[in-house]
């Protein structure tokens, strides 16, 4: 005949070590989550920090990162989200030559991202 009293109390076990283990993952997970958000401050400078610079873009470092629309009046155009030497972020128009290489720059400051 089976032994009812251990079965049970191995069944009361199992689920308790369940319930330690998904703590335990819930409390590191928000450990995890907590160290990696940081303060604002390091929030936004890592934000800007993915803003690709026209400077990199000028010496062959050509990466951008999100589309914008330019909406000044007489300027419409699209472009990418770059920031400029004065860390001025700015819808830029980048010319090129028929080769391929980046020939000139225009700016423009308002605009709206259309892409990521």
């Amino acid at each position: 005949m089976l032994d009812r009293g251990s079965t049970a109390a191995r069944g009361r076990e199992r689920r308790s070590r369940r319930v330690v283990c998904g703590l335990l993952a819930l409390i590191l997970g928000g450990l995890a989550s907590g160290a990696h958000a940081g303060s604002p401050k390091q929030v936004y400078d890592r934000m800007l920090a993915k803003i690709p610079r026209i400077s990199d873009a000028a010496v062959g470092r050509f990466k951008p990162r999100h589309a914008c629309a330019c909406l000044t009046p007489g300027s419409l155009f699209a472009g990418v989200v770059m920031m400029d030497e004065f860390d001025t972020v700015r819808c830029v128009k980048i010319g090129f030559t028929p080769e391929g290489e980046i020939l000139s720059f225009f700016l423009c400051n308002e605009f709206t991202v259309i892409g990521r």
